[in-house]
């Protein structure tokens, strides 16, 4: 059966010499000694992973197989890889995950042209589960307690979970999922405006004029508005402010009035 390993991602704490013992199949197009990226619509996303190429050496998977290897003088931390779009699913066809060294895999069930957008494809994820002995992280739409409790109900053997713009939609979301509650501090507010406040200061101290920050600053918003009583609303509101003494009004006002309608 011809494979082609998928790799979602990996992370390394460190790396060694040893070779990724991933098959690559001659007849699919892969040549020894060119990079990966770009072959066959593999597409290596991260910044300091570019050093993936294809061996001349042969896998135990058959003589027409390949090795992927890396430069190992060089720094990986982490890579990330996706297709564009989804391989297709016939019979002779078996996705894999067969990488090492590794210190986890973290799965991304969407597809590269879904943009974070649409269905979670939570059976893939599945078939993900029983093809490797690595530890695996589910990372996809974790935005409420909920969301959460319904990824551990449908995996109840899974025990690690990444939030990425959940967290940043709601910083007590962690915190709410470790206590079991659904319930905000009572100055949950206050504390958030601290917490914006400390990201727009190191941003000010960072950036060099009013236009970067607020671009960054919009960027958080678009997912903090998430949290408010009005999103819409809420984001209009930051995007309208055309200086830095017109944002810290409005951040001001939008805070205000959440404190109010949390005090009923």
């Amino acid at each position: 059966m011809r494979k082609i390993t998928l790799i979602l991602a990996l992370a390394m704490a460190a790396i060694s010499a040893q070779s990724q013992q991933t098959s690559f199949e001659t007849s699919e197009g892969f040549t020894p000694g060119e990079l990966v990226d770009g072959i066959n619509r593999w597409q290596e996303t991260s910044d300091t992973s570019n050093y993936f190429f294809v061996s001349s050496e042969n896998t135990s998977e058959g003589e027409n197989s390949l090795k992927m290897t890396y430069d190992s003088s060089q720094p990986l931390i982490f890579a990330d890889w996706n297709f564009a779009e989804a391989l297709p699913v016939q019979d002779d066809l078996a996705i894999t995950i067969h990488l090492y060294p590794l210190k986890n895999i973290a799965i991304h069930a969407r597809i590269g042209e879904q943009h974070y957008k649409g269905p979670v494809d939570l059976d893939a994820f599945e078939r993900c589960l029983t093809g490797t002995r690595h530890k695996l992280y589910y990372n996809e739409d974790i935005t409420s307690v909920a969301a959460y409790k319904a990824i551990k109900e449908r995996f109840p053997t899974l025990d690690h979970f990444m939030i990425g713009r959940g967290l940043i939609a709601d910083p007590f979301l962690p915190s709410m999922i470790k206590n079991n509650t659904t319930e905000y501090p009572e100055n949950r507010w206050a504390i958030f405006s601290e917490f914006h406040d400390t990201i727009y200061k190191q941003y000010d101290e960072y950036l060099s004029g009013p236009t970067p920050i607020k671009m960054k600053m919009l960027g958080f918003w678009e997912y903090f508005s998430q949290s408010t009583s009005n999103p819409q609303k809420t984001y209009k509101a930051i995007k309208k402010a055309s200086n830095p003494v017109k944002y810290r009004q409005a951040v001001a006002q939008i805070i205000n009035n959440e404190m109010k309608i949390a005090k009923g």
